[in-house]
């Protein structure tokens, strides 16, 4: 007889539930991933399967085949079932678990940073980045960022030494173009300081978040060459 018509839905639910934690647990593959993510379809475990779609599109800078696709997976779960009201959003909005939308979206956005990054287009990569509202560029958004930076995801923060090492690479590239391909106009050398001035923002943030020493380090790299 069919499962369900032995057990009622709640039970079911669990069940399939239950099978997709297990093939989570071997969610480096491919094909597991898959069948724990659709199991927690299946299960209406909609809390599940966005926290899998998070941790399958992380880190955001690795790009690889297995990468892109879980991006367009995630891509598509939000177009069909988060960017309208839908059952899913209403059990995510009531269960308190808004957080992973904004988790999503947040390292969707840094894939495209990243993505960016590589290609050299370094202004537009550093506007994508302000958009997520992670990382400070100014002086006075250091404290709201600080704090907002304490609530975020075990799977964002995870990200951030390369996200700001990321960031201050590109300022770093910025300065380096412009200050090689331009006379030293009073224009010019604003510009300059800006950038400068932006790269010792992140180098700060970078302490106040407790970053590693690697990332600080790093950092602190390129600010030594915008000095000079």
């Amino acid at each position: 007889c069919p499962l369900d018509k032995r057990l009622n839905k709640d039970e079911v639910s669990m069940i399939l539930e239950k099978a997709g934690d297990m093939f989570k647990r071997r969610a480096s593959d491919l094909n597991q991933a898959n069948l724990s993510a659709r199991l927690y379809m299946l299960s209406y475990s909609h809390t599940k399967i966005l926290q899998l779609l998070n941790e399958l599109i992380s880190p955001p800078n690795v790009s690889n085949d297995e990468k892109l696709y879980w991006a367009e997976q995630s891509q598509n779960f939000y177009d069909t079932y988060l960017s309208q009201q839908t059952l899913v959003l209403e059990t995510l909005n009531r269960d308190g678990k808004s957080g992973l939308i904004f988790t999503n979206q947040s390292l969707m956005k840094l894939r495209h940073f990243f993505e960016l990054h590589r290609k050299g287009e370094f202004e537009v990569a550093l506007k994508v980045l302000s958009e997520t509202g992670l990382v400070p560029m100014k002086q006075d958004e250091m404290d709201l960022m600080q704090s907002k930076f304490r609530d975020l995801d075990p799977v964002l923060k995870a990200a951030f030494p390369t996200v700001l090492t990321g960031a201050v690479e590109c300022l770093y590239e910025i300065f380096r173009g412009l200050k090689s391909s331009h006379v030293a106009t009073p224009e010019v050398q604003s510009c300059l300081s800006e950038l400068q001035f932006q790269a010792r923002i992140v180098f700060l943030f970078s302490g106040l978040i407790n970053m590693p020493s690697t990332c600080k380090n790093t950092i602190a790299q390129h600010r030594a060459h915008m000095i000079r």
